[in-house]
């Protein structure tokens, strides 16, 4: 999906927003300002309109990841329950999972990279070296042509 890799971005402002003091909610609304019109965008609002009307935060994220049925916003969702229920610091799971999340996206890369020369074999294989061969060729049959004929 398409939002995959402004997520680590998305933690990384709500990471600062609650290290400023930003009460939890209004974290969300700085940060779903800051995304494009989107489907993510438009549940984020829906989120923060459910924690304002009293659902507790991890079951309003818990809604939004199974709507949106993206890995990185079910993780954040876990990490919010997880915070919630052993009274843990949520800013520094935020910032190990930002980190996590961008590591995968580089992985990702690297192996789209990595299927890159063999993509541009066939396009080789195929009408590159046939046009070669033929060039190289060309000239030992019109001599052939030449004596036999």
């Amino acid at each position: 999906m398409k939002y995959r890799g402004d997520i680590p971005f998305l933690i990384d402002q709500l990471t600062i927003c609650l290290s400023s003091g930003i009460e939890f909610r209004e974290a969300i609304e700085i940060v779903t300002s800051e995304i494009q019109e989107s489907r993510l965008k438009n549940e984020l609002l829906i989120t923060t309109q459910e924690i304002q009307q009293g659902r507790p935060r991890e079951e309003a994220f818990n809604a939004l990841a199974s709507k949106v049925k993206l890995k990185e916003i079910k993780q954040i969702a876990d990490l919010i329950e997880l915070s919630a229920e052993t009274g843990s610091p949520l800013i520094p799971g935020l910032k190990a999972l930002a980190s996590s999340l961008r590591m995968e996206l580089l992985e990702e890369a690297e192996r789209g990279a990595l299927k890159a020369p063999f993509i541009l074999m066939i396009p080789l294989l195929l009408f590159i070296l046939p046009a070669t061969g033929l060039i190289l060729i060309t000239p030992f049959f019109k001599s052939l042509m030449e004596v036999l004929g």
